[in-house]
């Protein structure tokens, strides 16, 4: 009877054991699961905010969308005018990058106190040379940037470009040349003398620059070059040319302007240009709070 009872004993307590593991599992699996629940609440409680924030966001949006679509409801005549396709991207872009130069322009001139002065002059330019607002802009703020700060007054800057793009169209330079001579000619400029790689771009892309040259300095053009490499070619000299350059060729670019066909045709894309400029700044107001708006709402689906 004794070793039944101590066989009786040995086996409860072997199946104690089990339960006992059996037991501290289940404690484990409990605490998973609430450790699971709460989890499960917080990204309740975040999925709950990002619903607000995305419903705050998509009425915002479609505020902006209604804002948007008025305004395109009172421009309608003027959009057909300029085609359909260049409605949104390209108009926005082409007026956000206007814009862009004349904040560039406005900081630049700051200090000198001369932006007003400098959006008469761009306008000046783009009539005289047949360009747009925004092209006109964009070529004065590169020239104004980097002769300015040199102590180059505006008035000289003016005549530099003016003399330049003066010389260069009634020698029929294309833009792109005109372009790379226009930067190798600021460069000279700004270090004080007109020589090396600058004077070899300038004689290959518009030496009609190096005749007016010559006859400020009262050389031949053939004498330029030694000139040059000597540093006498000085940027009083080349502001001096170019003055003189404006005036002998004003007469040329006029009946250029008013006989060219291909004139005619950059006149057209010129008041193209200005409309897609004066609708962009219209929708400018409207957009870019949207576009904010959507930024913000991209980041949070992120943080999520």
């Amino acid at each position: 009877m004794a070793v039944s009872n101590i066989e009786l004993i040995v086996n409860a307590v072997k199946a104690i054991n089990p339960l006992r593991q059996v037991d501290k599992e289940g404690k484990k699996l409990q605490r998973t699961m609430s450790g699971t629940q709460r989890a499960m609440r917080k990204l309740s409680v975040a999925a709950g905010r990002m619903g607000k924030k995305m419903r705050a966001g998509f009425e915002q949006a479609a505020k902006g969308a209604k804002a948007l679509a008025d305004k395109l409801g009172g421009l309608g005549g003027a959009i057909l005018s300029i085609g359909a396709g260049a409605l949104t991207k390209q108009i926005i872009g082409q007026a956000a990058e206007f814009k862009q130069t004349e904040v560039r322009l406005k900081a630049l001139s700051e200090e000198y106190g001369e932006f007003g002065r400098i959006q008469e002059l761009v306008s000046k330019n783009a009539k005289t040379f047949n360009q747009s607002q925004a092209e006109s802009a964009s070529n004065f703020s590169d020239v104004y940037a980097r002769l300015r700060p040199l102590g180059i007054s505006l008035d000289q800057i003016q005549t530099v470009y003016e003399g330049f793009n003066a010389t260069a169209l009634a020698s029929g330079t294309s833009a792109a040349a005109a372009s790379g001579a226009f930067l190798q000619l600021s460069q000279a400029l700004g270090s004080g003398r007109l020589q090396g790689d600058e004077f070899r771009s300038i004689a290959e892309q518009v030496p009609g620059i190096l005749r007016l040259v010559s006859k400020e300095m009262n050389v031949t053009v053939g004498e330029l070059k030694q000139l040059g490499s000597e540093g006498k070619i000085t940027s009083d000299i080349l502001i001096n040319a170019l003055a003189k350059g404006f005036d002998e060729n004003k007469d040329k670019i006029d009946a250029l302007l008013a006989e060219s066909p291909a004139q005619q045709f950059q006149a057209f894309s010129n008041a193209v240009s200005g409309l897609s400029n004066a609708i962009g700044t219209e929708l400018l107001p409207v957009v870019v709070p949207v576009v904010k708006q959507l930024t913000e709402l991209v980041k949070a689906f992120g943080d999520l």
